[in-house]
């Protein structure tokens, strides 16, 4: 079985230089899935709205068998 990819996971927020490396296990507890956050989490270009998604995401071409899956966490802005 190939080895599951490591997520890059980059805070998209005013000033924020921050980056860590999760596993694939720590995003379910780690990354802001729930739709209650004010934060999407973007994998690679596309959102993604659960763990479960992320799991589908990552067995499928071009990520399956991949290093490291980049990983963006932005906030949701409002107002106008």
């Amino acid at each position: 079985m190939p080895e599951l990819p490591k997520l890059r996971v980059r805070w998209c927020f005013a000033f924020s230089k921050e980056e860590a490396v999760y596993d694939l296990a720590q995003a379910e507890s780690s990354l802001p899935f729930d739709p209650n956050m004010a934060t999407s989490v973007v994998v690679e270009g596309q959102w993604v709205g659960s763990y479960a998604k992320l799991i589908e995401m990552v067995a499928q071409e071009p990520y399956k068998g991949k290093e490291f899956l980049d990983v963006m966490l932005v906030p949701y802005i409002s107002g106008g």
